[in-house]
């Protein structure tokens, strides 16, 4: 694969996600001492595949029945045990984890803000805008201008310039 092919980069990124969550779930599988919740939640065979699932397929149309039923579980049976080992409901996780790649694709790409809100799963770019202003106080192009300032080596109105990382 060639940098300047279409879609090189978008598929880059999602191996290496995929890449990350199977090193973590190999190192816990042969470590004794199992490590935080999230990643007791990486080696449980059906929540872990939840997680691979929302990290390989951020802008699919996610529903708790949607993905208890992709790792063979009951609707109620597997809110439970995600919210028991993530210590978060699934669609909170799901839209967490939607908003810190939404965050990090404004902050290292110049994509039009709808494309970013289709590519983590929200098809109006006002819903998308609602839901990543309500999660980090900032309308994505006003994240998107502040980190350009960072970046530059200026100030953004006194905001940090840090990029909130993906859970």
């Amino acid at each position: 694969m060639h940098s300047g092919e279409p879609g090189a980069s978008t598929v880059v990124a999602r191996l290496v996600d995929v890449l990350f969550v199977q090193a973590i779930r190999t190192y816990l599988s042969q470590s004794p001492a199992r490590g935080g919740s999230w990643l007791r939640a990486l080696v449980d065979p059906q929540i872990g595949r939840a997680l691979s699932l929302i990290h390989e397929q951020p802008d699919a149309p996610w529903t708790v029945q949607a993905l208890a039923e992709r790792v063979a579980m009951s609707r109620s049976a597997f809110s439970a045990r995600f919210r028991e080992l993530v210590e978060e409901p699934p669609l909170t996780y799901l839209t967490r984890w939607r908003m810190a790649r939404a965050a990090r694709m404004l902050h290292q790409t110049d994509e039009n803000i709808s494309v970013v809100a289709a590519r983590v799963g929200y098809e109006a770019e006002a819903a998308f805008s609602k839901a990543f202003k309500r999660w980090n106080g900032l309308a994505p192009g006003e994240y998107r201008r502040r980190h350009r300032l960072s970046r530059n080596g200026r100030s953004g109105n006194g905001r940090s310039g840090a990029i909130i990382e993906a859970p």
